[in-house]
């Protein structure tokens, strides 16, 4: 008889790192911690009694998910409450913080009762909510990120990067982006933009988007978006220089494959039955690697770049009504700890006629993101 036992654990005073890796075992259908979108759990052990904050610290950590990460379409939330049951324990582990075990018959997350008094500490790094957000990314099925696969981000709240708000454990860019891969496809292709159609409420929600050259860009539901998703997105450069400006959103992708194929789709439509112009959609691909030990939040990690970006873009012509484009396919050959930065951008050279002269105006853009694919 096959026995399959999964264990994932969080390692104390490692340096934080980068980038999305989904990649972990699968055994048939199913993930072998259970579902991948879902979970609830029960506590074992005192220290839940004697320090009932500990009980709020850890559903903050699974909130830091199924709060913070929704669905293309509408804005409903991806992670839930539900299906399979972990055993949430204190036990010696050793140097361990915390550990992730799944099995056909045991689902556990355990923290080191060696380190209580300082888990119970709210301003020590890392926390509860720190460690158990990481630990819920192991059972929703995120693998190790970073210079060394192996080593895990020391104060850092899940998979990758640190917080960014020590009052709400929000994921990282890169965190959403792997939960939101493991849940959302289209045609074979897999979604690798975190909030690709401005369904988040942090930062107007544009979170995780950013703007070169100084458009004017923000979030709408003025009229609704594309596919029925509540919010998207307008933006307009100000001057007529078609290269001026542009929106884009960035993934690292660190994961085993041999092949993998890329394109970049956006939803578009005129802001106004009268403007005229054109939009251009880039599908950015470039290699990376880990220059040196990452140490700190800032400055990327130590990041080094191989080569310069390859780029496949394309124009398109706004109408009255929402429709899509797509880039051509980039087919990337990877291999072992192939690691892949992905970008989409949009840029716009769309304008409005008043008084019989063109004004630069904004254009709307949703679900505006990179696929991928085997």
């Amino acid at each position: 008889m096959i026995v399959c036992v999964l264990v994932l654990s969080l390692i104390a005073a490692s340096p934080p790192v980068v980038a999305v890796n989904p990649d972990l075992p699968t055994y048939g259908s199913r993930f072998l911690c259970g579902d991948l979108n879902r979970a609830s759990w029960i506590f074992a052990g005192d220290e839940w009694v004697e320090h009932p904050q500990l009980v709020q610290w850890f559903r903050d950590s699974f909130q830091a998910w199924s709060l913070d990460v929704e669905t293309y379409r509408g804005g409903s939330h991806v992670i839930n409450e539900g299906g399979t049951t972990f055993t949430v324990d204190w036990v010696d582990l050793g140097s361990l913080d915390g550990k992730t075990t799944c099995s056909w018959w045991e689902h556990r997350i355990d923290f080191n009762s060696k380190f209580l008094v300082l888990f119970l500490d709210p301003v020590t790094s890392p926390t509860i909510r720190e460690i158990g957000a990481h630990e819920w990314g192991h059972a929703f099925g995120l693998g190790h990120v970073g210079d060394d696969e192996e080593i895990l981000g020391g104060p850092s709240p899940t998979m990758s990067t640190c917080l960014r708000d020590r009052s709400r454990e929000w994921l990282s860019n890169d965190d959403e982006a792997a939960i939101t891969l493991q849940n959302e496809s289209f045609d074979s292709f897999e979604t690798y933009t975190a909030n690709s159609s401005f369904e988040e409420n942090e930062e107007a929600h544009l979170e995780y988007w950013r703007a070169s050259g100084s458009p004017a860009f923000f979030a709408s539901d003025s009229g609704g978006g594309a596919s029925r998703s509540r919010w998207y997105a307008l933006f307009k450069n100000g001057s007529a220089t078609w290269d001026s400006a542009y929106v884009y959103n960035t993934t690292r992708v660190a994961m085993h494959y041999t092949q993998r194929f890329f394109k970049a789709r956006v939803n578009y439509r005129k802001a106004s039955n009268i403007d005229h112009g054109s939009i251009a959609v880039e599908l950015r691909l470039r290699w990376y690697m880990y220059a040196s030990e990452p140490s700190t939040c800032a400055g990327l990690n130590g990041v080094g770049y191989i080569g310069s970006w390859v780029i496949e873009r394309r124009t398109y012509y706004p109408s009255s009504s929402w429709r899509y484009c797509t880039t051509r396919v980039n087919a990337q050959d990877g291999g072992p700890d192939a690691r892949l930065e992905v970008q989409v951008r949009v840029y716009k050279n769309m304008f409005r006629p008043l008084d019989g002269v063109d004004h630069p105006t904004y254009v709307k853009i949703d679900h505006t993101r990179v696929m991928g694919n085997t």
